[in-house]
């Protein structure tokens, strides 16, 4: 078998039509060699099988046995034509294995149950092709249905595909909106503690403030960072103040002017504090240090921040009172000094302020004829009768 696989490759290779194309013969003895290589096989194959070497020869009719004959002796043509090519041993093989007939093997199992046809009637023959082009018809309506079947699946298959992505974009957008809100939330917290922590370090200072204890606000606004403009309450803290001040818009440097702290003023103002603050009345702390009569603090503002028109907001008053009036009420003679000799003030002011003290003169000597006014009183009001004669 393997000699005769060998010698049919050399042979079908060099007898290749595509090796011969100048050779107009080469593809019918390309077939020829093929077919011959075919017969052989099945003969070698067949000898081989013992159990299909047993057959029965009453089975055999002459019309079958006419046509072994027949094609044996086409076969042993081709053989013969192969078998030029082959071994001498191979070709001897095979020559007595046509001359015992063992050829008729090969026949027999291939023919021998083969059952004749019969012969149908035109009836059968139109059932037939009647079922056939049934058939043919039932196999396009089957091919349709599972085409439309594979349609329909897949495009179930793109809309659940696509559902499941819109659902993940979702659970996505819903996870990044949550963990947006969650840090906002977080952010929120760490900034009410910032300004929590803050508020009660800026009302520890406010407290010093107010007990004179300067050191403790330079240490808060130089160290501790506290801002040294503004209220005590800043804006959003309102919730951390434990104790709310009878003046949210009350400064240090108001506190530190009414409370005559020359040094913690200077301070201050070097430092951040804003001398155009006001307080709720409407007073700057020039203001505040002038109704309380502390002269070094008035000096300082009048040395540092020169009564012009760039420090109007310092020194303005609401129209309800003056600087005069001010002056006046601290029972400072100096301080009236000071405003009438920066002109601070005007004619109908020192007339309308020494009226007051004329009517505050009579009362009280209409209620106690025996007592009169008090010294500095008298100051103050010499100092203002000889500005207006």
């Amino acid at each position: 078998m393997s000699e005769l696989s060998t010698s049919y490759f050399q042979l079908s290779l060099s007898t290749h039509p595509d090796k011969n194309p100048d050779d107009p013969n080469a593809t019918q003895q390309f077939q020829k060699i093929s077919e011959a290589y075919r017969v052989l096989l099945k003969h070698l194959d067949n000898n081989n099988d013992p159990d299909e070497s047993n057959y029965d020869d009453d089975y055999v009719d002459e019309e079958s046995l006419y046509d072994f004959y027949r094609c044996s002796s086409q076969a042993a043509s081709k053989l013969l034509e192969l078998l030029r090519h082959l071994s001498f041993s191979v070709f001897r093989h095979l020559f007595e294995m046509v001359m015992r007939g063992e050829e008729h093997t090969f026949y027999a199992r291939t023919h021998i149950y083969k059952s004749q046809k019969e012969e149908e009637s035109p009836e059968q023959h139109r059932t037939r092709i009647r079922r056939h082009l049934d058939e043919q018809k039932a196999g396009e309506e089957r091919r349709r249905k599972e085409r439309l079947q594979l349609k329909a699946r897949r495009e179930f298959e793109r809309e659940q595909e696509r559902c499941e992505a819109e659902e993940r974009q979702k659970t996505k957008n819903s996870d990044k909106k949550a963990a947006a809100k969650a840090q906002r939330q977080k952010d929120i917290e760490t900034m009410r503690k910032r300004l929590e922590v803050s508020q009660k370090l800026r009302s520890a200072i406010f407290a010093a403030a107010r007990k004179g204890n300067g050191e403790r606000v330079k240490q808060g606004i130089w160290e501790e960072d506290v801002d040294a403009a503004g209220g005590e309450v800043k804006d959003g803290c309102h919730d951390f103040v434990e104790i709310v001040p009878a003046d949210p818009y009350e400064t240090l440097l108001h506190i530190a002017a009414r409370c005559g702290d020359h040094n913690v003023v200077k301070w201050l103002d070097g430092h951040g504090a804003e001398p155009e603050e006001r307080d709720s009345a409407g007073l700057t702390a020039f203001h505040v240090a002038l109704q309380c009569g502390n002269i070094p603090i008035v000096t300082y503002f009048f040395e540092e921040h020169p009564p012009t028109a760039d420090t109007a907001k310092i020194y303005d008053l609401p129209s309800s009172t003056s600087l005069l009036s001010l002056a006046f009420e601290s029972l400072q003679p100096e301080l009236v000094w000071m405003i009438l000799d920066k002109k601070l003030a005007n004619k109908e002011t020192m007339t309308s302020v020494w009226g007051r003290l004329v009517d505050e003169s009579e009362n009280l000597a209409r209620k106690a004829p025996t007592k009169c006014l008090p010294e500095k009183t008298k100051q103050t009001g010499s100092v203002l009768a000889h500005q207006i004669k």
